[in-house]
C-alpha cells in the first residue's frame, strides 16, 4: 500500500511537472515555452512570484548588467586602442632615433669635428627617440583605463546575472512542506 502512494505521489508530481510551465532567461529577457515574452508579459509575470512583486529586482539587475557589458566593451576597446597606441609612440621613437642620429650625424660631418659628429649625432638621437614617448604615455594610460573599465564590468555581469537567473529559479520552484493552505506539495508557475 504505501508503495502504491509512493507511486501515485511521484506519477501525480511527474504530470505536474510536464504541465508547469517553466522561465528561461535569455540574455535580459525572459522566454516561456521557447517564446520570448514582451515587456508587458514581463511585467505581469515578476509582479507576482511566491507574493512578491520582483519587477524592480529584475529592472535593477537588468540594469547593472547592461552596464557591466558597457564597460566591458569599452574597457576591451580601450585595451586594445592603447596597445595600438604604445606600438605607434614605439615606432615614432625608433624612427626619430634613426632620422635624429643621421641628421645629427650628418650635421657634424660637415663641420669635420670627429667628435663634434658624435655628439651631434648622440644628441639629435634622444631628441628624436623621446618623440615618441608622450605618444606611449597616452597609450598606457588608455591601457590601464581600460583594464579597470573591465575589471569592474565583468564582476557586474556576472553578479547581476547571477541575480536574475535567482529570480527565474524562485518562479520555477518546487516545494514540498509548508504552504499557504497546510502542509503539501506546491508548485510555483
Amino acid at each position: 500500500m504505501k508503495r502504491f502512494l509512493l507511486l501515485s505521489l511521484l506519477l501525480a508530481l511527474t504530470g505536474l511537472m510536464a504541465q508547469a510551465q517553466y522561465i528561461k532567461r535569455a540574455g535580459c529577457s525572459i522566454k516561456m515555452d521557447g517564446e520570448k515574452l514582451s515587456r508587458e508579459q514581463t511585467d505581469l509575470l515578476l509582479s507576482d512570484i511566491g507574493g512578491e512583486d520582483l519587477r524592480n529586482d529584475w529592472k535593477t539587475a537588468k540594469g547593472w548588467r547592461t552596464a557591466g557589458i558597457a564597460l566591458t566593451a569599452t574597457g576591451g576597446t580601450a585595451i586594445v586602442a592603447g596597445a595600438g597606441t604604445v606600438m605607434i609612440g614605439a615606432l615614432t621613437s625608433a624612427l626619430g632615433a634613426t632620422a635624429g642620429a643621421i641628421a645629427g650625424g650628418t650635421a657634424g660631418a660637415i663641420s669635420g669635428d670627429k667628435d663634434a659628429s658624435q655628439k651631434a649625432a648622440n644628441d639629435a638621437a634622444k631628441q628624436g627617440a623621446q618623440a615618441g614617448t608622450p605618444i606611449m604615455n597616452g597609450g598606457l594610460a588608455c591601457m590601464i583605463a581600460g583594464t579597470v573599465a573591465l575589471a569592474a564590468g565583468i564582476p557586474l555581469i556576472v553578479v547581476n546575472c547571477k541575480r536574475m537567473n535567482g529570480i527565474v529559479k524562485r518562479h520555477n520552484e518546487l516545494i514540498i512542506g509548508p504552504a499557504q493552505e497546510g502542509v503539501g506539495v506546491a508548485m510555483r508557475f
